[in-house]
């Protein structure tokens, strides 16, 4: 799959356009004027002079007002007019062999003034920000225009460091299942980051110091939004969306790995996947945290289907609430929450519990009173808690079969309310010895001679 790679770093600018990971343009040019060329094409000609005569066809350049601080068109160059007077650019009116641009550039539907002298170009350069994708800007919803035949999928490629704290909600711009748009962060090199796992706020497996992109807000609805086909990879986002849901929500087919969601308010999720009956999410490696106090939300919500592997879940009056569709939970850490799992699907949908440890909540895993899916819980691992499963399920006798279940350090019951004998191979620990070779320190490796079978990986998890 061929990527069209931008850059976002925190020494850029966000006029630039993106296109290469140099902190100012190759070129700027003020007080231009845009019009029409052929259909499909924008004309920038410079005031003077033949400034673009060292500019190739094929780069990327970006078109704002003089008094712009955020590009609001980024399109390729078609040719170069004047002996380098004038610049013809690809836009969102191309068709058929369109190239790949950002925002909108034809004059009809462009938020550029065609005014004479009331247009900048930059060519090249990284941009700054997130606030690239508000209304109007080069990445705004739902202006992205990258559907013709040579249009390529995008890839942003994020420095490491702290980008500013956003007063609104930020909504990324929505990809398709042609086109996917990749967020990945990095530390000094392009892909440094990608295995590995934040412990305690080390990176390890990468290079000495790295940090992941960080970013937070103070918006008083979803945090940050992002709707289908993007892929969120090694970065953090944290923030107290005071009455708002999420610090961080997604909607349609979205990928996160190795990412984090910090809520730091009462009112608010970790993460949200809406949808219902259409949203999928697959997220690997991640760490999702209700950490504002208290117990009033979850450290991830789930409405949508989910695939959910090799995660840490922390805190909250849950510490994954699923609540929608299908599931799939495997091999995930669920940690110092009041219930660790909570099944409250009202759709007749299976889903699966794999190889997943609770630690430290006051129930392990909760089947709520409505629920009528299927829930098959094999190899999974409760330990340090009060009660073990409960199931409430009423409509449905057949809700819970359990699998293997390995018991430690339960001060209550380890299960109540299942069909029958609807458990089979579950395992008890002796009393007050730990099957983890160190918890305290989120090592969830199990130790020589657990008794439980399978559980713990990956064994060591995300961790604030």
């Amino acid at each position: 799959m061929a990527w069209q790679e931008f850059y976002l770093q925190p020494t850029g600018d966000d006029r630039n356009s993106g296109s290469d990971s140099n902190n100012t343009p190759t070129l700027t040019v003020t007080g231009g004027t845009i019009s029409a060329g052929s259909i499909g094409q924008t004309v920038f000609t410079a005031p003077s002079g033949t400034p673009f005569s060292g500019v190739s066809v094929g780069q990327y350049v970006s078109l704002y007002h003089n008094t712009d601080t955020v590009s609001k068109f980024v399109g390729q160059v078609l040719s170069i007019g004047g002996g380098g007077l004038s610049i013809t650019v690809s836009n969102d009116k191309q068709t058929g062999t369109a190239l790949t641009c950002l925002g909108k550039g034809d004059l009809t539907t462009t938020a550029l003034s065609s005014a004479a002298g009331a247009v900048a170009c930059n060519v090249g350069g990284a941009w700054a920000s997130l606030n690239l994708t508000n209304t109007g800007n080069a990445l705004a919803l739902p202006y992205l225009a990258s559907t013709g035949t040579s249009a390529s999928n995008l890839r942003i490629n994020i420095q490491a460091g702290t980008y500013p704290a956003y007063s609104a909600t930020i909504t990324l711009p929505s990809g398709s299942a042609a086109k996917p748009i990749w967020w990945r962060g990095y530390f000094s090199t392009i892909g440094d980051l990608d295995n590995c796992t934040n412990v305690g706020g080390t990176l390890t497996g990468g290079p000495t110091g790295a940090t992941r992109p960080q970013f937070s807000t103070g918006s008083t609805g979803h945090s940050f939004s992002v709707p289908a086909w993007n892929w969120l990879e090694n970065l953090e986002f944290s923030g107290p969306p005071t009455g708002g849901s999420a610090v961080l929500s997604t909607s349609g087919y979205v990928r996160l790995v190795r990412c984090r969601g910090t809520a730091t308010s009462s009112a608010s999720n970790g993460f949200t996947c809406f949808g219902a009956y259409g949203g999928t999410l697959h997220a690997i490696g991640c760490l999702f945290v209700y950490n504002g106090g208290g117990s009033a939300t979850a450290a991830m919500f789930c409405q949508g289907y989910c695939s959910l592997v090799g995660n840490a879940f922390q805190k909250g009056l849950s510490g994954l609430l699923l609540q929608g569709q299908g599931y799939l939970a495997a091999f995930n850490l669920v940690e110092a929450a009041n219930t660790g799992i909570s099944y409250q699907n009202t759709n007749a949908l299976s889903s699966t519990l794999l190889n997943n440890v609770v630690y430290n909540c006051t129930t392990g895993v909760s089947i709520g009173s409505g629920a009528t899916g299927h829930v098959l819980a094999a190899n999974n691992l409760l330990a340090n808690c009060t009660s073990g499963v409960v199931n409430s399920a009423t409509a449905n006798a057949w809700t819970l079969q359990l699998i293997n279940t390995g018991f430690a350090t339960l001060s209550g019951s380890q299960t109540s309310g299942l069909f029958e004998s609807f458990q089979r191979g579950a395992v008890t620990e002796p009393n007050g010895v730990s099957p983890f070779n160190d918890a305290p320190n989120h090592d969830f490796s199990l130790t020589a001679t657990a008794l439980a079978r399978q559980a713990g990986f990956p064994g060591t998890f995300e961790t604030l």
